[in-house]
């Protein structure tokens, strides 16, 4: 027993636990007691100081940038501080065989070097990047240009914040807030009542509001309007669509590259992006990148824009919506510049108004949008005056939405402008019933590092979705609610999404649906009655990528509406459309060879065949794709794996029938995805209730939340 002194009680605690589930296959729960590890702060310091040490010795010592000897590194460890190396298993796409606190603690030491640097050692901001791109180097974290590239562009703004920042930042905030998607959190104790743990101030308690499932008539007998402060929107001048069924175009994630060459590398060194000409041609007799697309680390080329546009016009002639939930630029994360964003932001939406321009089309940003990636600052129009914005002006991402406004002038309505500019959402009357309601979720973001410096509500875009959706509660309507990152995913931060969250229960009559993107899968998320975790009230539909990149084929989606007058915006019914991407690149192999020979519109269509992978209520023998429903078939999941194996072959836009053998699920695996679904927001402190009922209906173990948040995943989608 002497040994388990060592581990901290709540490890032991959840070994235990363990043993007696495996021993006894009882339903129950293990304690969820067990944080991430936080060091305390002697023997943070103590770890600052011999890395601070150890790192410059390194970085000073003959031939110290060359430096490749293993042993050096690995015994860096006996310096007393930890091997930092762990953080290659990030870029590499990590598993559950990542030790989630090693890595947090690591987190916390590193930036706390570099914090160190910047506030007691009084670096300049070359040397910390020197000093950074040297260790992102020695550790191996990254390919040598990617380490120079991703610190030369996100150096700037750490080092900006750290100086700013008058309250102050700690590693472990730091970390908490922009490794949460990584399994790190901000120490509850820590946290309790502090700038990272905000809340949202409710107004308009009063707002008139039909009851849970009700037909929005009561709003009929509401005549005192209490802290009505609000305006009512100017109506748009553009045609509305009639109160009707509508049919919605979903595409998500298109990651267009402009540099794409067919018969490049499809996997090079870099371990990020590939499948340019700047990053050579395969060995002999591997295969090069695909020219209609690879699904290796390779981006969506321009024409497979081309192919999917030209074939949703002819296939779908009556799309009424369009929702484009962002990330159009690629995935070149360290050699991006706000030149060429700007270029792919323009051209995209150029092509998508020449292929649809008599169509409604609702588009938001992605985190790639922005330069450097995932950096979205508070803009000018956030200050007061806009004058007194004391970001420097190299640090701002104006830029961005001015470029994007002007693009998406034609499908923004004109009295939106102020709010679209000010932090990129914005809301549309779509016809006399609905509305559509743009938030820019980029900014809860983990990996925008501008959440440390503004955490709380930043631009006020959860006061102004409340707001809107009391207007829309008032008008007797329903919303769709449009963005990028889904709130609640472990990639938005908790606090933002548990405020989202309340948001949307609160008006859960209203909001019908909710659209995002991000995550790349063909997937969807179930919210929960706050009051009554049982009862779902909300679809939050997550579209597949038209982007191949690494493991997908090519992929849209087609939702339709219900339009009865109760029930007016529910989803009723989903459509996945794919093309086999491996297929279509062997037939092009087949008729001209490993050649690049420019072919025809009418040989495209007749190689690349796009078809339905499935229709949910069909393929799922469900009636809807309602709440209650979807709530439903996730039962159906957990209990028979057949079920689930067929959602989890549509989670992968797969089209293989083995698929599931090639990269199989296993239990602990299908609770972590039935897990996702159904809770509401990332470490919800309630969120088991659910999550622990799925598991049950698995085989009657439940296992804890931390357990099933490690998976594997890539940190730049």
């Amino acid at each position: 027993m002497r040994r388990l002194e060592k581990f901290p009680a709540s490890v032991v605690g959840t070994f235990v636990c363990f043993l007696i589930l495996a021993k006894s296959q009882m339903a129950f729960s293990c304690d969820e007691a067990n944080e991430t590890i936080i060091l305390t702060q002697e023997e943070l310091d103590r770890q600052i100081e011999d890395m601070d040490k150890f790192l410059t010795t390194q970085m000073e010592a003959p031939n110290g940038w060359n430096n490749t000897d293993e042993s050096t590194k690995a015994n860096s460890t006996e310096h007393g501080v930890p091997d930092m190396s762990i953080f290659r298993q990030i870029f590499a796409g990590f598993g559950e065989n990542v030790k989630r606190d090693s890595l947090c603690a690591a987190c916390q030491v590193y930036t706390g070097v570099l914090m160190h640097q910047i506030n007691r050692r009084n670096q300049s901001r070359e040397n910390l990047e020197h000093f950074t791109i040297f260790t992102c180097r020695f550790f191996r974290l990254a390919d040598p240009d990617v380490c120079q590239g991703v610190v030369q562009r996100l150096g700037p703004t750490f080092y900006w914040i750290v100086k700013a920042r008058k309250q102050g930042l700690s590693p472990a905030e730091f970390c908490g807030v922009t490794f949460q998607s990584l399994g790190c959190r901000i120490s509850r104790r820590r946290n309790q009542n502090s700038e990272f743990n905000w809340e949202i101030d409710p107004v308009n308690q009063l707002v008139p509001l039909p009851p849970w499932g009700g037909s929005g008539n009561e709003l009929d007998r509401v005549t005192v309007d209490p802290v009505d402060i609000i305006d009512s929107l100017t109506p748009m001048t553009a045609k509305r669509l009639e109160n009707r069924p509508l049919k919605i175009l979903h595409l998500a994630d298109l990651h267009i590259d402009l540099d794409y060459a067919p018969g490049t590398a499809a996997e090079c060194e870099n371990d990020v992006l590939c499948c340019q000409e700047r990053f050579g041609y395969p060995e002999e007799g591997e295969v090069g990148a695909g020219y209609y697309g690879d699904n290796r680390k390779c981006d969506a080329p321009l024409s497979m824009l081309h192919l999917a546009l030209g074939h949703i016009r002819k296939e779908h002639t009556d799309i009424d919506l369009i929702y484009m939930t962002g990330d159009l630029v690629p995935h070149n994360i360290w050699y991006t510049d706000e030149e060429e964003n700007k270029e792919i932001i323009r051209l995209v939406s150029k092509i998508m108004y020449e292929y649809f321009p008599n169509t409604k089309l609702i588009p938001c940003l992605g985190n790639h949008e922005a330069h450097p990636v995932n950096l979205y600052s508070p803009t000018s129009r956030t200050f007061n005056p806009p004058e007194s914005n004391p970001i420097p002006t190299e640090l701002r991402q104006d830029w961005v939405y001015e470029t994007a406004y002007e693009a998406w002038k034609q499908w923004i309505p004109s009295e939106e402008r102020e709010n679209f500019l000010r932090a990129g959402f914005y809301v549309v009357e779509i016809n006399e019933k609905m509305r559509a309601i743009v938030v820019n979720t980029n900014v809860c973001y983990g990996f925008n590092m501008w959440q440390t410096y503004s955490p709380r509500d930043p631009a006020d875009m959860l006061q102004w979705l409340q707001n809107e959706l009391y207007i829309t509660a008032k008008g007797g309507k329903t919303a769709h609610i449009i963005g990028h990152v889904p709130p609640g995913h472990e990639d938005c931060s908790k606090a933002w999404s548990r405020e989202f969250y309340k948001i949307v229960a609160r008006y859960k009559t209203i909001v019908t649906g909710q659209f995002y993107g991000h995550t790349h899968y063909d997937e969807f998320r179930i919210l929960h009655d706050p009051d009554n975790h049982t009862q779902p009230i909300n679809v939050m539909w997550i579209g597949p990528s038209l982007t191949p990149y690494r493991i997908f084929n090519p992929g849209y989606r087609i939702y339709h509406m219900d339009a009865n007058e109760s029930t007016y915006g529910n989803i009723v019914d989903h459509e996945t459309w794919v093309y086999d991407l491996d297929k279509a690149n062997e037939d092009y192999r087949q008729m001209y060879g490993n050649g690049t020979e420019m072919t025809t519109p009418e040989v495209d269509d007749r190689i690349v065949q796009w078809f339905q992978l499935y229709q949910a209520t069909k393929a799922y023998n469900i009636s809807d794709t309602l709440p209650t429903t979807m709530r439903g078939f996730v039962s159906r999941m957990a209990k028979e794996k057949e079920t689930f194996d067929l959602f989890y072959q549509h989670y992968y836009k797969a089209i293989d029938p083995s698929f599931s053998e090639k990269d199989p699920c296993d239990t602990v695996c299908r609770k972590r995805i039935l897990c996702g679904i159904v809770r509401s927001y990332y470490d919800d402190d309630e969120g088991h209730v659910e999550c622990n009922n799925v598991q049950r209906e698995v085989d009657g173990i439940v296992l804890p939340l931390r357990t099933l948040d490690q998976r594997r995943r890539y940190i730049w989608l």
